[in-house]
């Protein structure tokens, strides 16, 4: 039952440092580069996502389309 709470805790707790560590940042150059990198992470994870949910669909009916 704990490792079941552990994963959403540890998430929460790097969130959070994430937040404090961007929330320190003081240079308006490096918080453009990062939200940048950030909006590039986001749209490939969506793509991998997207790709990974279509593969599942057409795997469960037993044929690719």
């Amino acid at each position: 039952m704990a490792a079941e709470t552990s994963a959403p805790l540890e998430s929460s707790f790097e969130l959070e440092r994430l937040k404090r560590t961007i929330g320190s940042i003081e240079d308006i150059e490096i918080l453009r580069h990062l939200a940048v990198k950030m909006a590039e992470q986001m749209h490939a994870q969506k793509h991998v996502v997207t790709k990974l949910v279509n593969t599942g669909r057409r795997q469960a009916f037993g044929f690719d389309a």
